[in-house]
């Protein structure tokens, strides 16, 4: 079975397997970087908001909830990705 692996030092990137897949842009890559950071932990909306928007807050259109449900679906949708966290010391 294919690994979904993530690396986040330096660009943000992913693997499924051996193929690279595509995060999209800057802002959905903050979020899931924040996300990966934090593993087995939820983070409330304002914490991610502080996280990512560290200025004025989002225009209405580009809401938390929106940037969050689409890293954490598009990018494997249609795989039999499973979440797992690893830490390295």
């Amino acid at each position: 079975m294919a690994t979904l692996r993530f690396g986040l030092l330096g660009p943000v990137t992913s693997h499924y397997g051996s193929t690279p897949v595509a995060l999209g842009p800057p802002q959905r890559r903050a979020v899931l970087t924040a996300l990966l950071l934090q593993p087995g932990q939820a983070l409330t909306v304002a914490a991610l908001r502080e996280r990512v928007w560290p200025g004025p807050p989002p225009p209405p259109r580009s809401p938390p909830s929106t940037c969050t449900s689409t890293t954490c679906a598009a990018p494997w949708r249609g795989t039999k990705a499973r979440a797992t966290s690893t830490r390295h010391a």
